[in-house]
């Protein structure tokens, strides 16, 4: 007699029992699995996503073209050029950092040229154009940093651009691409 017909030739009762049996030996095989496989992770396996630091590379996407003061604001023209094959994404508002005057000033807005919200994804072998909006300030010199800049197939991997201005050397606004 097989184990099936040997199982089907038993009361309800004990059919109750042996599933239960199964199904709890199954739960504490599967449960011992994966809390093994969590004490193998090292706790440097475990840091949350906010505590990640970008990497500082070398990539050379951005470029500032002009200044211009209007009133109580700098309008900061740049354009970003992505010649890879991935879409990179561009940084939020908040990881863009101009130091001048060693005070750090964070843009109010970020727009592309038509004054439309600037695009956080730009694709493959193309160039964005936009303008960084920040509070109005004296000094020609700074420095401007847009942190946490990643490729699409690769978000683990992120980048900082990081550049000196000398804002009196940029090119007039009238030579610039709208």
């Amino acid at each position: 007699m097989s184990f099936l017909q040997y199982l089907q030739s038993r009361s309800e009762q004990t059919k109750k029992r042996i599933t239960t049996v199964v199904i709890i030996i199954s739960v504490l095989v599967l449960g011992s699995v994966w809390l093994s496989g969590l004490k193998s992770l090292g706790k440097e396996d475990l840091v949350p996503q906010n505590e990640q630091t970008s990497v500082q590379t070398e990539i050379n996407h951005l470029t500032v073209e002009s200044r211009e003061k209007k009133g109580d604001k700098e309008y900061i023209y740049f354009r970003i050029a992505n010649n890879t094959p991935d879409i990179l994404n561009f940084s939020m508002i908040s990881e863009v950092k101009l130091t001048v005057d060693n005070q750090q000033l964070l843009p109010e807005e970020i727009t592309d040229r038509q004054g439309r919200t600037f695009v956080r994804k730009i694709l493959s072998n193309t160039t964005a154009y936009g303008i960084m909006i920040f509070p109005a300030f004296e000094d020609s010199k700074g420095t401007l940093v847009v942190d946490n800049l990643y490729f699409e197939n690769e978000p683990e991997n992120l980048m900082k651009e990081s550049m000196e201005i000398e804002f009196d050397k940029l090119q007039p606004l009238e030579e610039l691409r709208s």
